[in-house]
């Protein structure tokens, strides 16, 4: 899955839209957990004439208002246009080969405007929602890596008409070189654009920049994204990870919302840019978007006391990261006081410092808005207590999980805490949440309740044409079967709903074998896994198998808690095929866990499907584990084609089966996960 990072306590112009935004489809992100993350995308053409050259417009909102509970800003978002829909292919667009595109350089081919909600000074509410509009537009760009130009200070280069002087902004010309350096890590695909888009503007005289990359299906985010169409991501070249934000008065970002308008026809040419289906019928536009992380929210930490600006744990609750001052600590401050965003437990101080109680030096006095003098405010400082400022080195650096490689859950790979101050610098540090958003448009036939959905798409697929609170449920419509939404009306969600059944399946695991013995000489033990499958036929599966350190590490109050434990590493698997393994810590705990996803054909009939897994633990009574440590190995198996999201319970949500997926499994025992306790041989 891709990384992104997000941005925190810098200038205004950087909070207008995402750092950076990547798709998180498939069976990585936390979408049965509950939370308040909960973005809503609406489309509309200006023409739904079949074939018809129109504009798109569409909303997208995080929440800005102060008094939404459910206001956040998103770590990551993708925008899909479904792919029967009419876009040009610029790939190749260069100075040297301006035929390559039927769109020139620089034509006008659509509108984004962003309203972003946001704190100052480090004490104030976090209810001042400003507007930035772009007034010169999208503009159409190359989309040829191999002819890049680096930004330059203050994107001196990009704004420039220099390489050629023709009136057209050379960064429009010529690539954009951090879009190389996000291919070179895996950030984007390696495959160009579709089509590339800049939009820039200056507010309060700093300059903004923006690229809007579309890509053909598939190629962001993977096979798994291409029934959704053409993928669009915003990348700002003020959040640039390389390019530290330079100290300024805003504190907090709360809230976001993005207009954006794809253009029908370019500008001045009127070339065509956005065209209707030529088929007469429903299409549907998605949102992708993911949260940032919280690392003090789970099962093994107690809940902080509010929800009010962003999601935090499972239960919904807490600070994410970029907003919290004692990352690793659950808060104890009050969420009643003052109102608006909170000050994570500083109701005892005046003024405010910022930083909760519970890792507050000075818990009841004031130490000013910048505890450590590094230039930075508190609630803007990624170390609010450890300098990491302008001229004390390492300046709010926070690149040692996006240097580490992609995350094993496929979230953000920036956690939002600084290295400098990070338990753990070379893993992304909480859990986070995604959401499939839906936005139908019909085109060319009734839509006698309008609510977007074709007439004969609603009788197709089971839903009341003849009411708006009426829409299809269907495994045919992507999101509809996991969004806990009744959406036809019938009584029936999710699951339940007789358009989301499966197949019957019955797969189950057997049991897991392993030594209770883990230290030296040998830190390796052999696991072994037994599958069950009672179909006659063979079942593809995914499995996955999670390490966890007991007991939990929680961090107690002081402000500088110490490093967490390892849980130790999977070194090999046999008998299936690994996609995805890795050190990651999203249990609530300052501990670091072990995940390893992987796909297995699971025998039909009575026969069992074994596979083998080797885990290397950390030497007993040494490094972080000077004191005994017990283990715990969990495995959990889904079939393929589940609704649910693959992983081991709480981290992903239970696979479907069971009394809750209205009877698809046999076997309501495969929701189960098995577990299989080490004790340390020291203890």
């Amino acid at each position: 899955m891709r990384r992104v990072w997000t941005s925190r306590g810098v200038l205004l112009p950087l909070l207008l839209a995402l750092a950076a935004s990547f798709v998180f489809l498939g069976r990585g992100g936390h979408i049965a957990e509950a939370s308040p993350f909960n973005p809503t995308l609406s489309t509309s053409l200006a023409s739904s004439g079949a074939g018809a050259t129109s504009d798109i417009n569409q909303f997208a909102n995080w929440g800005t208002s102060p008094l939404d509970p459910n206001r956040s800003f998103p770590a990551s978002s993708v925008y899909f246009t479904p792919g029967n829909w009419g876009i040009p292919n610029c790939a190749g667009l260069s100075v040297a080969n301006p035929g390559a595109c039927p769109i020139a350089f620089n034509e006008r081919t659509g509108e984004f405007t962003s309203i972003t909600t946001f704190g100052l000074f480090g004490t104030t509410q976090c209810a001042i929602a400003i507007p930035v509009p772009f007034p010169n537009g999208m503009r159409n760009a190359s989309t040829d890596p191999s002819d890049s130009i680096p930004a330059g200070a203050n994107f001196a280069n990009l704004l420039a008409d220099a390489n050629p002087p023709d009136g057209i902004p050379d960064g429009v010309e010529r690539w954009n070189n951090l879009l190389n350096n996000l291919i070179g890590v895996g950030v984007l695909p390696a495959t160009p654009p579709r089509e590339r888009q800049t939009f820039n503007t200056a507010v309060f005289g700093t300059p903004v920049w923006v690229d809007a990359l579309t890509y053909d299906p598939g190629l962001l985010g993977g096979a798994t994204s291409a029934p959704l169409g053409y993928a669009t991501t915003f990348i700002l070249e003020n959040a640039n990870p390389t390019n530290p934000p330079s100290p300024g008065l805003i504190s907090d970002t709360c809230g976001l919302s993005n207009l954006i308008t794809e253009r029908g026809l370019a500008s001045p040419s009127g070339t065509v840019h956005r065209s209707n289906p030529a088929s007469p019928g429903t299409s549907v536009f998605f949102l992708n978007a993911g949260s940032q992380r919280d690392a003090d929210q789970g099962p093994s930490a107690p809940s902080e006391p509010t929800t009010f600006v962003l999601p935090g744990g499972l239960s919904g609750s807490g600070f994410v990261n970029s907003l919290d001052t004692c990352p690793f600590q659950p808060n104890v401050g009050s969420p009643i006081a003052p109102a608006g965003a909170p000050y994570n437990g500083d109701n005892g101080e005046s003024p405010p410092d910022g930083i909760d109680a519970v890792c507050d030096p000075n818990p009841t006095g004031s130490d000013g808005t910048d505890i450590d003098n590094d230039g930075y405010l508190n609630r803007a400082d990624n170390c609010p207590m450890v300098p990491n400022g302008l001229f004390v080195g390492n300046n709010q650096q926070d690149l040692g999980e996006v240097l580490a490689g992609p995350p094993v859950d496929g979230g953000p790979a920036s956690d939002g805490i600084g290295d400098s101050c990070d338990l753990n610098p070379t893993v992304a540090d909480g859990h986070f949440h995604t959401a499939l958003k839906l936005a139908p448009t019909c085109v060319g036939l009734a839509d006698s309740d309008g609510d977007g959905w074709c007439d004969a798409s609603e009788a197709f697929l089971g839903s009341n044409p003849a009411s708006s609170t009426s829409t299809p449920e269907s495994l045919q419509v992507p999101g509809t079967c996991s969004d806990a939404k009744d959406n036809d009306g019938d009584g029936s969600a999710d699951l339940n709903d007789s358009g989301c059944q499966l197949p019957q399946h019955d797969l189950s695991i057997k049991k897991l074998n392993g030594g209770t013995q883990i230290c030296n000489p040998s830190n390796t033990v052999d696991y072994v896994l037994i599958l069950n499958n009672n179909q006659a036929t063979d079942e593809n599966a995914e499995i996955s198998i999670y390490l966890d350190s007991q007991p939990s590490y929680v961090p107690g109050p002081g402000p500088f808690p110490a490093p967490g434990k390892s849980a130790g590493s999977v070194t090999s698997v046999t008998g299936a095929t690994v996609t995805a393994s890795g050190p990651l810590n999203i249990d609530g705990d300052a501990d670091v866990e072990w995940l390893t996803k992987a796909t297995v054909v699971v025998k039909g009939g009575t026969a069992s499907t074994t596979v083998h897994f080797n885990v290397t633990y950390p030497a007993c009574g040494s490094g972080p584990n000077a004191t005994a440590v017990d283990y715990v190995v969990s495995a959990d198996m889904c079939h393929a084609n589940d609704i649910a999201p693959l992983g081991v319970a709480p981290l992903f949500g239970n696979c479907a089966g069971g009394p809750a997926d209205g009877g698809q499994d046999a076997n309501s025992g495969n929701d189960g996960v098995v577990t299989r306790s080490v004790d340390d041989i020291t203890k």
